[in-house]
């Protein structure tokens, strides 16, 4: 190219790559007689015209004129200190001569005439080095940005390096060298160097011998696909071969292939790294050595739960008194009596106002699971039933003491674990009736109208604690399903029917009792969980109203009222009859939710103890009691696990009993008690019954914990 490189040796006032515009020549510089010269794109022509050397927008528009020329410029006179135009130690050397330019002759200024061809790049050796090559944004290209522009306008432009390469003057430098490529630029036809003169007057360099010839190379970028610099190049007849673009192709797949390879040894080490078999068979530094001998057979577990020891001697008496001389003292249990018992013979290691009755709270409800247990099956299921009424489109729904009984879709569960679902019956009804049921009848015949205990508080329904007793329920009458402490309605049986009447599009007539026809067709009928799982939610949950409708069934099984005195005068005659002795206990309800309950520790232990013995031979009758009792124990609460001993033993002083204590809790103002099992260091079961009252609340609970936990490091002998 004939035109002076951007950034080689530039004048300083002919503006900078950062941005400014080259400087033109001005009528002043003309009338100081300097040297006509023209700019880096423009050459004469031999009839005193001008042409440009390389394509621009004009040369695109065939019917626009071509511009004028502009003014010369004034020659290049470095000042003191200032670099002349050629490099230091190596003097300018004269254009060698060039090719005629290939086409037809191009018009002068102001005629039009065909436009020239795109121009030849020159194209860089293979000796030479790396070039860039920055990537076509439009259609007119050119070498060096046009006046006015500025690399990174919207024209792509190329940058062009000047490599040294040796020129005897003999060929020209434009003809294609001895790899086929082509290294010179372009002359006018009249012979004028067309390089930028400089703008003050110097003398003519003086001849030179021949030297080193810088000449054009592009460069080309190296993250561009090769296919895009030969789509942005116009076809040329008289360019360079194919075999320069493979060499250079195949020399930048060999410049790569050493990056490629430290890629994936670098993955391949980062596998080994986070697979030790791997590292360790290639022989890492960090790697674990490789076994010398094959792996031993894995170890096979058989999870099992241990049987409790039956033929140690057992702790003595004089042992658990010594172990328990501190915590049973106490200040923050207060009024304290309780007892520890061996269950395999029934022998009292300690014991302290055992026969006191006190106020159990809802420790009750061991005695009224005892009793449930023993006089009903265990696999017994409390009912809702419709049944058709005497009138057409009426249903009578009977109240069979199942206070599970769930408002919440199939498949979502409330506090009552496998509830039967209001709308499992409403289904039946539908399927049963097509769909004609338009009135409900309620019918809580099953229990006399006796529906709150003696003791209870006046809020205990308002707080939540328990509803009034009926045989018909829907969550036990809690407002919140999936709450415990929820509040409760005051008709639980009318809350129910009026729901039932709603989903199915009926009314419920609420102002009269019911009842329902003799032998009258069922249609539709659903089940509690068995009595057995009953008693577990009981005792684990200390849910109030199953204490108190399971003492009503123990009171129409034993043939008494289903009342709150038929159920106690039920109860404690089971367990008399079953040889525990009762004397003294005074029971107003199921749950323990009366403050005027009286049970005595003695009989909380001997009902656990039976539980808990080991299972006698044939014809023992202790054996059979114990089979049935049995149960009993898999409802109670464990340890800082589950139930309402879920949130305690989470204490440095009772941590020790965590797990291995399960007791049935009672809370009331005032009241605490504890009565359970606990496995003590020697594999040993024992049972004790703690009773705590005039105690704060918490302090009280804590020291009973303290108390079981400490039977927990018992070996006592």
């Amino acid at each position: 190219m004939a035109g002076q490189p951007p950034d080689a040796d530039r004048p300083a006032d002919a503006g900078s790559g950062d941005g400014e515009s080259p400087r033109w020549p001005s009528e002043s510089d003309a009338s100081q007689g300097a040297a006509g010269t023209v700019p880096d794109t423009w050459a004469a022509t031999p009839d005193g015209g001008t042409e440009q050397l390389w394509p621009t927008e004009d040369d695109e528009a065939p019917t626009q004129a071509a511009p004028p020329p502009p003014p010369p410029q004034r020659p290049f006179q470095p000042g003191p200190g200032q670099p002349g135009p050629f490099p230091p130690g190596r003097p300018p050397q004269q254009q060698p001569p060039q090719r005629p330019r290939p086409g037809p002759p191009r018009s002068g200024p102001g005629q039009q005439g065909p436009p020239p061809p795109p121009p030849r790049r020159p194209q860089p050796r293979q000796d030479e080095q790396p070039t860039t090559t920055f990537p076509a944004v439009g259609a007119n290209q050119r070498d060096y940005p046009g006046p006015g522009q500025e690399p990174g306008d919207t024209d792509a432009f190329a940058v062009t390096a000047w490599a040294a390469t040796p020129w005897d003057g003999a060929s020209s430098p434009d003809e294609p060298t001895s790899h086929g490529e082509q290294t010179g630029a372009e002359e006018p036809a009249d012979g004028h160097d067309t390089e930028a003169e400089p703008d003050h007057p110097v003398d003519d360099p003086p001849e030179v011998p021949p030297a080193t010839y810088a000449m054009p190379v592009r460069i080309e970028p190296r993250g561009a696909p090769a296919g895009q610099a030969e789509t942005d190049e116009p076809d040329d007849p008289d360019g360079p071969d194919d075999s320069a673009k493979t060499g250079k192709s195949g020399r930048r797949r060999r410049r790569r292939l050493p990056l490629v390879l430290a890629l994936v040894a670098v993955l391949v080490l980062g596998v080994a790294a986070g697979v030790p078999q791997v590292a360790s068979r290639l022989g890492l530094p960090w790697a674990d050595p490789l076994p010398s001998a094959d792996p031993p057979e894995p170890i096979r577990l058989d999870p099992a739960l241990r049987a409790a020891t039956t033929d140690n001697p057992g702790p003595s008496p004089a042992g658990v008194r010594a172990q328990l001389s501190g915590p049973a003292s106490a200040s923050d249990l207060g009024t304290f009596s309780g007892t520890v018992l061996d269950p395999r013979d029934g022998t009292v290691l300690w014991e302290k106002d055992a026969n006191k009755a006190a106020v159990p709270a809802s420790a009750t409800k061991l005695l009224t699971a005892a009793a449930v247990l023993f006089s009903m099956d265990p696999g017994k299921q409390l009912s809702t039933k419709v049944v058709a009424g005497s009138e057409p489109g009426t249903a009578v729904l009977i109240g069979g003491g199942d206070p599970t009984l769930s408002s919440l879709p199939v498949g979502e569960e409330s506090v009552y674990p496998g509830a039967a679902h209001l709308d499992e019956l409403v289904e039946q009804l539908q399927a049963n009736s097509n769909g004609q049921i338009d009135r409900i009848v309620l019918d809580e015949s099953r229990y006399a109208d006796d529906r709150l205990a003696k003791g209870w508080a006046p809020g205990d329904v308002r707080d939540g604690y328990i509803a009034p007793v009926a045989p018909a329920m829907l969550d036990g009458g809690r407002a919140d399903p999936t709450a415990a402490t929820s509040q409760r309605t005051t008709e639980p049986g009318q809350t129910l029917a009026t729901e039932l009447a709603d989903r199915l599009g009926a009314q419920f007539d609420g102002g009269a009792a019911g009842s329902a026809p003799q032998d009258a067709e069922v249609l539709g009928e659903v089940a509690s969980p068995p009595v057995s799982e009953l008693v577990d939610t009981l005792l684990s949950a200390s849910d109030n109203m199953l204490g108190e409708t399971l003492a009503r069934e123990v009171a129409l099984a034993a043939g008494e009222q289903p009342t709150f005195a038929g159920g106690a005068k039920a109860t404690l005659d089971v367990l008399r009859q079953n040889g525990f002795d009762v004397s003294g206990i005074e029971l107003s309800d199921g749950s323990g939710l009366s403050t005027q309950n009286r049970i005595t520790p003695k009989l909380l232990a001997e009902v656990l103890a039976a539980a808990a013995a080991p299972l006698g031979g044939e014809g023992d009758p202790r054996a059979e009691r114990t089979a049935k009792l049995r149960p009993l124990l898999g409802g109670v609460p464990v340890a800082g696990g589950t139930g309402t001993l879920a949130d305690r033993y989470h204490e440095n002083s009772s941590e020790a009993g965590r797990g291995w204590v399960r007791a049935k809790t009672g809370t009331l103002s005032g009241v605490n008690t504890l009565a359970g099992t606990v496995l003590d260091s020697d594999n040993q079961v024992l049972v004790f019954a703690l009773m705590s009252a005039d105690a704060e609340q918490e302090a009280g609970r804590a020291a009973l914990d303290d108390v079981a936990a400490s039977l927990r490091a018992c070996g006592c002998r």
